[in-house]
């Protein structure tokens, strides 16, 4: 009866899944936004908590952005999320 009202939610979100690429950390876009980064690999979420990187009201934005304002270098973060991605473990 109200099928024809259903909207697929999944239209309306687009995540850029793509974000790490073979070769690890040297290739992450350090413009994806933290809630990407965290949409797409779980496995980021503790590598991001853990230095800082605000995951909240912080979530949109991007890499780059995050790790300025959590005082960590960009390529201390993205080893993190590089290492807990490929390992499978934070």
């Amino acid at each position: 009866m109200f099928d024809d009202l259903l909207f697929p939610v999944t239209a309306m979100f687009t995540f850029r899944c793509d974000i790490l690429r073979p070769h690890g950390a040297a290739n992450i876009d350090p413009t994806i936004t933290v809630n990407d980064m965290m949409a797409c690999y779980p496995q980021s979420i503790g590598p991001l908590k853990a230095l800082g990187i605000d995951t909240c009201c912080g979530g949109t934005d991007s890499l780059r952005v995050a790790a300025n304002h959590a005082g960590v270098p960009l390529t201390v973060l993205l080893a993190a999320i590089d290492h807990a991605v490929i390992t499978g473990r934070a």
